[in-house]
């Protein structure tokens, strides 16, 4: 199997200045929701590629993926510049463990993030499985600030769909909300 396939940018979508999604049409594996893959770009003569993990639903044709630029980072600073028609490089082999499968039975899923880690998240809210497994979903986001709080109308869908079983609870470090811990 190829280390890298051939991937293409279909959207970037800046969130702030720092928090970023691509949108990446690639032919890679099947994935199950929670898992990553890394993103790689010719750098130097070199693919110099990270993990990141896979905000899309399984199924879908657009492999979706949320990121925060560390400005001194040898890629996220190339990502985040990246825009529709480029060229991306896509580990074919999703991998990692943050799937249901590897949560023991319950009777409530709490779902705790920081930052970007609200994206495997919303792979796994989208699906099927936590709705049938659990009587209760609780996702808790916590961020810095109110404009971190990202993916506001997926996660609005997601409580439009399941109004009496899912709750989301965002929190920030550094401002006041009415609408959020603090």
């Amino acid at each position: 199997m190829a280390q890298w396939a051939d991937g293409r940018v279909v959207e970037r979508i800046d969130w702030t200045g720092r928090l970023h999604s691509l949108r990446i049409e690639a032919n890679i594996e099947p994935f199950r929701a929670g898992q990553f893959t890394k993103l790689g770009l010719d750098i130097g003569g070199e693919i110099v590629g990270r993990p990141y993990s896979i905000v899309s639903t399984p199924g879908e044709s657009v492999l979706e993926f949320y990121f925060s630029t560390v400005p001194e980072g040898p890629l996220s600073p190339r990502l985040s510049a990246l825009k529709a028609g480029d060229a991306v490089q896509v580990a074919p082999k999703p991998n990692g463990f943050l799937v249901l499968d590897e949560v023991p039975p319950s009777i409530h899923l709490w779902l705790v993030s920081t930052g970007t880690g609200l994206g495997p998240f919303l792979s796994i809210l989208n699906t099927p499985a936590p709705w049938q497994r659990f009587q209760r979903v609780v996702l808790v986001h916590a961020a810095r600030t109110a404009d971190e709080l990202t993916y506001r109308r997926a996660i609005a869908q997601v409580a439009e769909a399941e109004p009496k079983r899912f709750t989301y609870i965002p929190v920030l470090s550094r401002e006041a909300t009415d609408y959020a811990l603090a």
